[in-house]
């Protein structure tokens, strides 16, 4: 019976040393989301938003596969994966379109959606870090 009770209490440690506490999981996510910002950089040129719109891309795939099970933070990690997919649409999209004066149209909707995502990831963000700093 004490040995019954010592494999259960080594196999509640194994899982609970297998849990990553929440401030490894919003470092993760923050370290990647991170990334993705910097793949826009100060580069204000239509030819390097498809660049940028493929790095974001990798960035959203990265953020897909970490391990994160709180689940708090994995509300956040969609809804931003969904919003920096959307900017890597909306990139690719005024990349596409702002040189050819026949899709003005599209290079404005891209600019608006951009403008839109933008607005939706300030207040995400915050989000995320009242939640992280949180105890």
């Amino acid at each position: 019976m004490n040995r019954a009770r010592t494999l259960f209490l080594v196999a509640i440690l194994a899982s609970l040393s297998a849990c990553k506490s929440k401030a490894d999981q919003c470092n993760a996510f923050v370290e990647e989301a991170g990334k993705s910002q910097e793949a826009l950089g100060d580069n204000v040129k239509p030819d390097a938003f498809k660049a940028a719109a493929a790095k974001i891309d990798e960035s959203a795939k990265r953020l897909d596969a970490l391990k994160i099970d709180d689940k708090q933070l994995t509300g956040f990690r969609t809804r931003y994966v969904e919003g920096i997919v959307l900017t890597s649409k909306a990139l690719v999209q005024f990349a596409d379109s702002v040189n050819d004066p026949a899709k003005q149209a599209d290079a404005e909707k891209a600019k608006k959606d951009l403008d839109a995502v933008e607005q939706r990831e300030k207040k995400l963000i915050d989000e995320i870090n009242a939640y992280c700093q949180s105890k």
